[in-house]
């Protein structure tokens, strides 16, 4: 899994010839998407894989940087990688545990609201993090507890079904859908 991931990334980077920087961003994020649905645990504690990740997620920026023909560091800030495209940014997703510099936490100062969109991902102010897709995986442990949870709940609702003489509806199964597995 490992070199398909690496491989997989290398073919991205390879590829990318003239391709716009949202296609490329949109590669690493289907991606690195792909590798943490399956292996959550294994990645937090498999050092190698961390350091693959952050390896591999600097290459893509790097490429990005090159298509605009300069590397220069503050041409680059971070949120011009991680805000989302919707604010103009490109949106990538991370896992490499990457500070916000402190010159950019200045604009987190000019508002009474402060920082509310990545509250969670986010540290006290010595060292805030760029909000990290694992914040938003639940681990496999919890996935296999809440399906077993909704698979008994249909077991229930179909048995409640046979005994009043009729067909399971989607509006009964509203409530379970998306959630155990198999999805």
């Amino acid at each position: 899994a490992v070199q398909a991931f690496d491989n997989r990334i290398r073919q991205i980077l390879m590829s990318s010839g003239a391709t716009t920087f949202t296609k490329i961003a949109n590669k690493w994020n289907t991606a690195l998407i792909g590798l943490m649905t399956y292996y959550r645990e294994a990645v937090l504690n498999t050092r190698e894989l961390l350091d693959l990740l952050v390896k591999n997620e600097n290459k893509i920026q790097t490429r990005i940087k090159i298509g605009l023909n300069s590397k220069m560091p503050s041409r680059f800030p971070p949120v011009v990688f991680y805000c989302p495209k919707e604010l103009g940014g490109l949106g990538m997703l991370s896992m490499g545990h990457v500070l916000i510099p402190q010159s950019d936490l200045r604009y987190s100062k000019q508002t009474e609201v402060g920082v509310t969109h990545f509250r969670a991902g986010l540290s006290h102010d010595a060292d805030q993090l760029i909000p990290n897709l694992f914040r938003y995986m639940q681990p496999w442990e919890s996935e296999f507890v809440d399906s077993q949870r909704v698979w008994a709940e249909y077991a229930l609702k179909r048995q409640e079904a046979n005994a009043q003489n009729r067909r399971l509806t989607l509006e009964d199964l509203e409530d379970s859908w998306d959630r155990g597995h198999p999805r």
